[in-house]
């Protein structure tokens, strides 16, 4: 999705905020059943408070990832590339230090599609910008390469994950080289997430 701002500056955004402002609502809908569950069988032994307080923190987390997804964005502007990621602070690359844009497609693992995965390179070997096509969508790809006036280089043939992560892993993030650290990383995260919300079930219950 992209959009044409003042200053010949182009904003593109990444597929899932489109989809956040849509079904935000909805989600919180699916959420209030349990929650409410929760609130009638506390009610009797009068810890609902427990209950209101994960009711708080649960809008408090939806309320920081709608607002990162919100925000995530990239501007291609006549200077450089402003680009601000879900979490991290924005970063700018100038113009003058993109040495080439290096796409690669990739096999889904669930499909037999393919997406391109774009990386704007500096002369120093450096990833300054990633993109993925089922994140982003080939529109916000193609005006990447169009606004710039650098070499684009297209590796041969679809690749797996597993020859991306061999065979471009300076290019691509420390998660997606140690994908089982990831998976611990996220299982540790939902333990603690989740585990004071089952705790708190068994003891009301």
């Amino acid at each position: 999705m992209a959009t044409t701002l003042p200053s010949q500056t182009v904003r593109v955004r990444p597929l899932v905020s489109r989809l956040t402002s849509r079904y935000w609502l909805s989600a919180h809908c699916l959420a209030l059943p349990p929650l409410i569950t929760l609130y009638v069988f506390s009610a009797g032994s009068g810890r609902w408070g427990y209950i209101l307080l994960l009711h708080l923190l649960l809008l408090a987390v939806g309320s920081v990832l709608t607002w990162c997804l919100a925000r995530a964005k990239v501007d291609l502007t006549p200077d450089g590339i402003d680009e601000t990621d879900l979490f991290t602070k924005p970063a700018f690359t100038r113009r003058a230090e993109m040495a080439s844009i290096l796409l690669v497609p990739v096999a889904d693992g669930n499909s037999t599609a393919a997406y391109d995965h774009l990386f704007v390179i500096d002369e120093r070997g450096r990833t300054r910008l990633r993109m993925r096509g089922q994140f982003w969508g080939p529109e916000a790809l193609s005006s990447v390469v169009a606004a710039y006036n650098v070499p684009v280089i297209r590796a041969d043939g679809v690749k797996t994950m597993a020859e991306l992560r061999s065979e471009y892993s300076p290019y691509i993030f420390w998660r997606e080289r140690h994908p089982y650290l990831l998976a611990v990383c996220v299982a540790v995260a939902i333990v603690v997430l989740i585990g004071p919300i089952l705790w708190m079930a068994q003891t009301l219950l």
